[in-house]
């Protein structure tokens, strides 16, 4: 059970991770994107 417990923790971890970096590059390509309009 507390084997369970561990992994899951770190499962979570991970989802917070890649959730932040997918909110970052989303970031990241709304600037892009406005930059590109601004050119235009």
């Amino acid at each position: 059970m507390a084997q369970t417990t561990a992994l899951d923790a770190v499962e979570q971890q991970n989802r917070k991770h890649q959730a932040h970096i997918a909110h970052f590059y989303c970031d990241k390509m709304r600037q892009n994107i406005a930059l590109d309009f601004v050119n235009l």
